[in-house]
């Protein structure tokens, strides 16, 4: 095989790679009545039967003036202004079959720097099942990590490594290669 074909090979491979899509994603809607004041929301995915990660978002249907980040696929964080947040919508990718357990906190400022208004473990399925495991409205639940953040991944999702940086650029030069010899 010679090197135009190798490359264009990998570039097949590579781009199926990247371009692959959460063909079985799903959503859930979530209420929360009397939940406090809230200007800051953390959703961590902490168990994963085959559900999660997060999906795009992550969390939508949010109150005006709200915005979700995915900072990594278990972790999503909401912010705006301060509202009794009453719901939204948790989007998953993965098996549909299956469920995913989630841990939450709400907080009346920013994370880490306020105080929790609301604290909740669960499970969620598919179709739309909540196995509630603790909640607590204030410190938290006992059941739950340590809502310092000790026990949650709140990092940012990592970057490529050199070597797949290395082949997508391999890939590209050799897709472009193939076209200018056309």
């Amino acid at each position: 095989m010679n090197l135009k074909k190798w490359l264009t090979a990998a570039g097949v491979a590579a781009l199926s790679i990247f371009c692959s899509t959460g063909a079985h994603a799903w959503a859930v809607t979530q209420s929360c009545g009397g939940c406090g004041p809230t200007a800051t929301a953390e959703f961590f995915i902490t168990g994963d039967t085959g559900a999660g990660p997060f999906d795009a978002l992550g969390i939508t249907t949010l109150p005006a003036g709200w915005t979700a980040t995915l900072v990594n696929p278990h972790y999503v964080i909401a912010t705006g202004p301060s509202v009794n947040l009453s719901g939204w919508t948790e989007n998953f990718a993965g098996d549909i079959a299956d469920s995913v357990e989630l841990d939450l906190f709400f907080w009346s400022g920013g994370a880490l720097t306020s105080t929790i208004s609301f604290a909740a473990d669960y499970t969620r399925s598919l179709n739309g099942g909540l196995s509630l495991h603790c909640q607590s409205f204030g410190a938290g639940c006992s059941a739950m990590n340590d809502p310092t953040g000790v026990d949650y991944d709140r990092s940012p999702a990592g970057v490529p490594e050199p070597a797949t940086l290395a082949l997508v650029g391999f890939a590209l030069a050799g897709l472009a290669g193939a076209r200018r010899r056309r």
